[in-house]
């Protein structure tokens, strides 16, 4: 038995070891976002040269979830745009929080807010206006962080929506008005409706904006993997008592 012991601790020892040396492939993150009127989030390298999708919708009221394995090193990308004909005032914002490990102050998460995020916009070539939509393509989006800028210094006009240019989800604003309070499932004290829109004119209505984070997925720390080694020993260490 001693001998049984030793191979377990040993064992135990080198899963330690390996939980502390080798980063994860991937990390899930928990996933809940909404847009009006519509949008399609990806996941990719810095430049935007690799772009995945991982989940799209176009009903604000109804926000899509999921739990979805992020490769570490990634940045998530969201592309939103306005299903409106140009010149009608619609309002144009999205709302999300993204509950996981990232290279930030803190760890994590990530909201929709002007500190999370940066944005590209452009004037022409909002999907809507084919049928069926016209969604701009990877190679079209890289090529657009190619050509374009990315903003972070100025805030993201959102017209008379609120007096900061951003309005909380479930704070007094158009959204909560129809809605009749927040959009469940995202925070109500982080996550902001957040876009650009002057409602009213080509330069808000004919185009379409791009997100992305400011910070990286980023793997586990290593004590939590470490916890999932010794709760692992715990288990084996049981076994060899029930064993013997």
């Amino acid at each position: 038995m001693i001998r049984k012991f030793q191979f377990l601790t040993l064992l135990l020892a080198l899963l330690a070891a390996l939980a502390w040396s080798l980063p994860a492939a991937a990390v899930e993150v928990n996933i809940t976002l909404t847009a009006d009127n519509a949008y399609v989030l990806y996941y990719g390298n810095a430049t935007g040269t690799e772009l995945h999708e991982i989940i799209s919708g176009n009903n604000w009221e109804v926000p899509q979830s999921t739990n979805y394995d992020v490769p570490v090193g990634s940045y998530l990308y969201v592309l939103a745009w306005n299903l409106a004909n140009p010149g009608t005032g619609n309002p144009q914002a999205w709302l999300g929080q993204f509950i996981g490990p990232f290279n930030k102050p803190g760890g994590g998460p990530l909201y929709s807010n002007l500190n999370d995020w940066q944005y590209i916009d452009t004037e022409t070539g909002n999907p809507s206006y084919t049928n069926p939509p016209s969604i701009p393509s990877t190679g079209d989006l890289s090529t657009l962080i190619k050509t374009k800028t990315w903003k972070t210094a100025n805030p993201i006009n959102i017209g008379n929506v609120s007096t900061d240019n951003m309005s909380l989800n479930g704070a007094a604003n158009i959204w909560t008005d129809v809605h009749h309070g927040a959009i469940s499932g995202i925070s109500t004290t982080d996550a902001y409706w957040t876009w650009w829109d002057k409602f009213a004119g080509s330069e808000s209505q004919n185009g379409y904006a791009l997100f992305r984070s400011n910070s990286e997925v980023v793997p586990l720390p290593a004590s939590a993997l470490l916890l999932g080694s010794g709760l692992l020993g715990l288990g084996l260490l049981g076994w060899r008592r029930k064993s013997s």
